[in-house]
């Protein structure tokens, strides 16, 4: 009688999630919440999860996966940006943050500024991409030659210069959002090893509808004058990390400076967050070192469309400033969630965010370069254009496995009679939540946390 008793509560609670969805309402979850269960804190429920591929376009895929998510993996548009994957022009993905927000599509990595790579093609299928925009380095030649029969080049903006690149995607940024003005500028420094101001600004930026611009380093420098040309007005100009020391010259006297730093690139961020992000409901947190910049290029479109930051620690380690902050917003935020694989953060950070902010682990979201997904302790393939049989996952670090991202047309065989109408993160909170209940038995699946690969 008292597994009876469960299994009602259960059912009655799954249809108070259905009610709303029939009625049209959307999904009780924020966007990259995969079903998991929190730990009630105050009137709200946490959970920290982890969006991540093998490799770092494989990551990039996940994180479109998921911003595109209500839209069963699809991207409205048909277009996504393209910028270089590999480390020497990090800074292109950087600069088309707030190109990509406003034009709601996702950016996807090609392996470099030479080099396609193997997966693009098929990323291009599942998100039915079939235009492109080109970004800093990979707008050459050599790249169009490369891409697949049906996609076509729609914008090409920057060179293998970022000075360059900044200036031509500010522009793309004001026609797209018919800007006569920025009301808000960023200005980072370009050099690579401070290109990771620009990685904690990007989702205020592209939130702001705000170009990010780069100066050479340096006391006293200036705005090459590409740039120079879109500062005009009386915008604010935020000046980010060891740029806030200097003194741009050739500002318009009508801007207002205000410097956003810290002592280390992670006060800095923290700085940003606390100036944009008072009470956010999602939170992101990536890894900050130049090794593992990478992670976290492509998620702020995604974040700015929640108004949430990127806080970004030093691989397993967090400053107690972090922690301050993220107790000042502990009331307000639903979700944590990692980006990147156990390399880049470790499982340590996922324990002791759970630990200190009263959350509680949810399913990861994976994505395999070769077309494969985990789901409920299985490989499965997804429909359209699979590969080889898929490797057997192995014991690892992390809890339930993730639920596949819808892919196109629906699911596999059509699913389950009667079932084809209810999306899939539904049906996987379903079964947890049963399991949970005394519903369903078996022990919890375990996979493999796989990190980043560099070139």
């Amino acid at each position: 009688m008292k597994s009876l008793r469960r299994w009602a509560l259960a059912w009655l609670s799954a249809l108070s999630l259905m009610v709303p969805l029939l009625l049209g309402a959307g999904p009780a979850f924020a966007q990259g919440d995969q079903g998991g269960t929190g730990v009630p804190f105050g009137s709200s429920t946490a959970t920290v999860t982890r969006v991540y591929g093998e490799t770092r376009q494989a990551t990039a895929m996940a994180i479109a996966q998921l911003e595109f998510a209500n839209n069963n993996g699809q991207v409205p548009s048909g277009e996504a940006i393209l910028a270089a994957g590999n480390n020497r022009n990090l800074v292109d993905a950087l600069l088309a943050d707030p190109l990509a927000k406003a034009l709601d599509v996702p950016i996807l990595l090609t392996q470099n500024a030479d080099t396609l790579g193997t997966t693009l093609t098929t990323d291009f299928t599942y998100l039915g991409v079939s235009k492109v925009i080109l970004v800093g380095a990979v707008n050459n030649s050599t790249i169009i030659s490369q891409l697949p029969s049906g996609v076509s080049v729609v914008g090409q903006y920057g060179d293998s210069n970022p000075y360059d690149t900044a200036a031509a995607v500010a522009g793309a940024l004001a026609s797209a959002t018919g800007s006569s003005g920025f009301s808000n500028i960023f200005i980072a420094s370009g050099a690579p090893g401070h290109w990771v101001d620009a990685l904690s600004a990007s989702p205020a930026a592209a939130m702001l509808e705000a170009p990010i611009l780069l100066v050479p380093q340096g006391a006293n420098t200036q705005l090459p004058s590409a740039e120079l040309q879109y500062v005009y007005g009386s915008p604010t100009v935020y000046q980010l990390g060891s740029v806030a020391y200097s003194d741009v010259t050739n500002l318009p006297t009508s801007t207002t400076v205000k410097p956003l730093t810290g002592p280390d690139r992670f006060g800095t961020a923290l700085a940003v967050d606390e100036q944009f992000f008072p009470h956010p409901s999602v939170v992101y947190l990536a890894n900050g070192d130049d090794a593992h910049l990478v992670d976290a290029l492509t998620v702020a479109p995604l974040a700015a469309s929640q108004q949430a930051p990127i806080i970004i620690v030093n691989g397993a380690v967090y400053r107690h400033w972090w922690k301050q902050y993220l107790q000042q917003i502990q009331p307000s935020v639903t979700t944590y969630v990692i980006v990147g694989g156990g390399a880049s953060i470790p499982s340590q950070v996922t324990q002791e965010v759970e630990q200190e902010q009263h959350a509680r682990h949810g399913p990861e979201f994976f994505w395999r370069i070769h077309g494969w997904f985990f789901a409920q302790g299985t490989m499965i393939p997804a429909p359209g254009p699979g590969s080889a049989t898929p490797p057997s996952p192995s014991p690892g670090p992390s809890s339930a496995p993730p639920p596949p991202p819808p892919p196109p047309g629906g699911p596999p065989n059509g699913g389950p009679p009667g079932l084809q109408n209810i999306p899939p993160w539904l049906l996987n909170y379903l079964q947890q939540f049963l399991g949970q209940s005394g519903g369903m038995a078996g022990p919890p699946h375990r996979h493999r946390d796989h990190g980043e690969q560099d070139d």
